[in-house]
């Protein structure tokens, strides 16, 4: 969302140019419209009546993601709240890039294959029956917006599913991608956490809540209960989903004492990995795209010629 990247990027700039919270608050939430603008002044309020900034996130999931309200709470109790809006600010613009490369490459495709609707139906057009011209082109239009709106309504209920979200992380290649994503969130909120000095089961669970994939929330949170019981790290999370780069860097900063450090390291790796594997599924959108529109224009071409 552009909105909140552009509120991120000023609140940063601000915060880090030891403009105080509230001064900064008033002047974005004055320039913000729409529902983010709402949200932006909720914010606000909650900065006036001295409540965490994390807080007032978390009371607006809509506009601001679990995510980023966990990183800002550990920004705010380690006094590096600028950090990480900046922080922030920085993931919401790599995230727009990569949507609209995605968008570009992608909707070459969708034309193709919605004006194939065109010369397949040239015939009644040519014999002067425009209504049943127009009604062949949204008998053909209408399927692949059910499909487009199917396809963006099953993606948000995955979120807050478990049972869809099960079913969607366990599919090949995008389903990696998807529990790697959430993965990398919890890594960097629980890396963020423990290096703001919280409790570690209290991290846990926080972290678990930003992951963002409520199939994953629950896995993620159980070692809450044994770090509370006085279990170590690696203990904790044996049963837990996670990669085997994530649990060697639990063991190893428990060692040395940076939990933080390590588990920061290791979710580097795993962004600049997933940024290789988005950059692939990218290139190969509108390959999948328009082989997908050529079948099925061939099928309905082949299906008229065989009536005729």
């Amino acid at each position: 969302m552009r909105a909140r990247r552009v509120f991120y990027e000023g609140l940063a700039s601000m915060l880090g140019a030891g403009i105080p919270v509230r001064s900064a608050l008033d002047q974005l939430a004055a320039k913000a419209g729409g529902s983010f603008g709402e949200a932006a002044r909720h914010l606000r309020a909650a900065a006036v009546a001295g409540r965490p900034l994390a807080d007032g996130m978390a009371e607006r999931p809509a506009a601001f993601p679990r995510f980023h309200a966990e990183l800002v709470r550990a920004g705010e109790a380690s006094g590096t709240v600028d950090r990480a809006f900046r922080s922030l600010a920085a993931g919401e613009a790599e995230a727009e890039r990569t949507a609209g490369r995605a968008f570009a490459r992608v909707i070459y495709p969708l034309l193709v294959l919605h004006f194939a609707a065109v010369p397949v139906n040239i015939g009644l057009l040519v014999q002067g029956r425009i209504g049943g011209f127009a009604a062949a082109i949204l008998a053909w239009w209408i399927p692949i917006w059910i499909v487009l709106g199917l396809g963006w309504w099953l993606w948000r209920r995955a979120r807050a599913s478990t049972a869809v979200g099960t079913v969607l992380l366990a599919l090949p290649f995008l389903g990696g991608m998807l529990r790697d994503r959430a993965l990398l969130r919890w890594a960097r909120v629980l890396a963020a956490l423990d290096d703001a000095g919280l409790d570690p089961a209290a991290a846990a669970e926080r972290a678990a809540a930003a992951a963002g994939w409520a199939a994953l929330e629950g896995p993620l949170a159980l070692p809450a209960a044994s770090l509370r019981a006085g279990s170590s790290r690696v203990e904790a999370f044996a049963p837990a989903p996670l990669p085997v780069p994530f649990r060697a860097a639990l063991a190893r900063g428990e060692q040395t004492g940076t939990v933080a450090e390590s588990l920061g390291r290791e979710a580097d790796a795993l962004e600049h990995s997933l940024e290789s594997r988005g950059e692939s599924l990218v290139a190969v959108l509108p390959v999948i795209a328009t082989v997908i529109a050529g079948i099925v224009v061939l099928l309905v071409a082949m299906s008229v010629l065989g009536s005729a």
